[in-house]
């Protein structure tokens, strides 16, 4: 049973806090650090708990900051203050406990256990059954649209006390400083909060249990899904009949330009994966696999540029760190779809960049000599025709790649290929 006790309790509220500085993050419109919030939550918990309890608690204003997407627009973001992240995220661990054993299998997003990898796995397995139609469902500004009153409602047929509801919709209305401008909310999710995905799933999970109603083959994650049926006559009409469900009981709105309903191709993407198909042999028919789709592949390599720019302030240790962390991070998400060739280009380009730094770094050309002939002593004509060509410094990298080697690179840089840290990885990916 969720009561306002229970989100207040004080090992709720510690894990809570935990886990906010866990997530780092800039601070609120009060200016308290993840790093302050430690000595802050000690002097301040009973406080926060006692206003809470007694009704007093207001949340301060979001600040919303924006972040660039792939497409050149831009994604709202809102920054609670620390205090209210704690609140949100007590919030959200006891609507988690309490609800996320009755959502649907076929959800994944921000559940424990659970992530893209399964949603990927179960479009995959889907499409070597034959659900090789594909509705690719977008819905339009979905966190932004999101009806408080149709929220609200769904949470009180489980929730019985009242202030719980309440704490809620004071979180759903706080007001947002965007700029110079104050906005108090009618509707929508705060994106960044910690509240919001358990909310995002609570509503979806309606869209999900309406769609097993109906014997449909999908998976979502969060508000990305993709629904699958044998032809495209068949996906034209659960689109058209799934439409006006999400618009007449959703309350949300489906948009139409971004919507794909087509047969498996190239162009299809699901949280960054593509899908081809192996070739048939003798033996055994192609089958589906997932592969990183080629706009992921181009988010990377612009990536990349901003981390590896000759011109960056930063030491080369620094842009090396950060190199780093951001490859193994992607490489671990995307290793599903990793093969041996796949990322073979993109691997020497980077390599090829680096190598770019390296002769960026040695700025005289006799020292770029120097440096050259002290990792490979018997390359000093290569060494130095390399330091004194008169070409730029890409080009000189393209050629020094006979003394910094790939060897030496994964020496020098700590970097793996994106191809060895994917095949190292533990994962059972479809018995394959």
């Amino acid at each position: 049973m969720i009561t306002l006790e229970k989100i207040v309790s004080y090992g709720n509220l510690v894990l809570a806090k935990d886990r906010v500085i866990k997530n780092k993050g800039a601070a609120g419109i009060d200016g308290v650090t993840c790093e302050d919030l430690e000595e802050w939550f000690r002097k301040n918990a009973h406080e926060l708990t006692s206003a809470v309890l007694d009704g007093t608690y207001k949340p301060l204003p979001i600040r919303r900051v924006y972040i660039p997407k792939d497409n050149g627009d831009t994604r709202p973001l809102g920054i609670p203050a620390a205090k209210d992240r704690i609140v949100q995220q007590a919030i959200a661990q006891v609507l988690n406990d309490e609800y996320d054993e009755s959502f649907s299998e076929n959800s994944y997003g921000f559940r424990p256990n659970r992530g893209a990898r399964e949603a990927i796995n179960q479009i995959t397995r889907y499409l070597n059954e034959g659900y090789k139609a594909v509705i690719d469902l977008d819905l339009a500004k979905f966190f932004d649209t999101v009806n408080h009153g149709k929220i609200l409602r769904l949470l009180s047929e489980r929730i019985k006390d009242g202030r719980v509801i309440s704490l809620i919709n004071k979180i759903l209305t706080t007001k947002v400083i965007d700029g110079n401008e104050v906005i108090k909310p009618k509707c929508g999710l705060t994106q960044g909060a910690p509240c919001s995905p358990i909310l995002a799933n609570i509503l979806l999970d309606l869209l999900d249990k309406e769609l097993e109603r109906r014997g449909h083959k999908f998976a979502r994650y969060a508000d990305d899904m993709i629904i699958l049926c044998k032809s495209l006559r068949a996906a034209q009409r659960v689109f058209e009949s799934i439409k006006r469900y999400i618009e007449e009981e959703l309350l949300l709105k489906i948009n139409s330009e971004k919507t794909k309903i087509e047969v498996i191709n190239p162009t299809i993407k699901f949280l960054g994966f593509g899908f081809y198909k192996t070739k048939a042999t003798e033996k055994k028919e192609g089958e589906y696999r997932p592969i990183v789709h080629k706009k992921s592949k181009q988010k990377l390599i612009n990536t990349m540029k901003r981390y590896l720019q000759r011109n960056m302030k930063a030491g080369i240790e620094m842009i090396k760190n950060a190199t780093n962390l951001y490859l193994m991070g992607w490489t671990h998400y995307f290793a599903m779809g990793i093969t041996k060739t796949n990322m073979r280009e993109i691997e020497s380009w980077i390599r090829r960049k680096i190598r770019t730094l390296y002769l960026k770094t040695w700025k005289k050309n006799s020292t770029k000599e120097e440096n050259l002939i002290k990792l490979k002593t018997s390359s000093k004509e290569k060494a130095h025709i390399i330091a004194h060509s008169s070409q730029g410094l890409w080009a000189k990298a393209k050629y020094a790649n006979y003394i910094i080697t790939n060897k030496v690179i994964h020496k020098l840089w700590g970097w793996m290929n994106i191809t060895d840290i994917a095949i190292n990885k533990s994962w059972v990916i479809l018995g394959y």
